[in-house]
């Protein structure tokens, strides 16, 4: 779960929908949605979904979770 602040997920390759939603202020159906439309980039690993920490630190510091910037 959500340790700090700044980039709490420091250290690992993916975070939870869940944990995205917290970091990021908005609902979990919303990543779901957003990952469904392919706007967040994602994977399932077993039965959890899990989303890339380098395309949160992306959307952070772009304001896009596009690296071309069209999402």
């Amino acid at each position: 779960m959500i340790k700090s602040n700044v980039y709490p997920w420091r250290g690992s390759a993916t975070i939870s929908v869940a944990d995205t939603a917290q970091y990021l202020g908005i609902s979990s159906r919303t990543v779901h949605r957003r990952i469904e439309e392919g706007t967040i980039p994602s994977w399932k690993l077993g039965g959890r979904r899990l989303i890339p920490t380098s395309a949160i630190e992306h959307f952070i510091a772009h304001g896009t979770w596009s690296i071309g910037g069209a999402g």
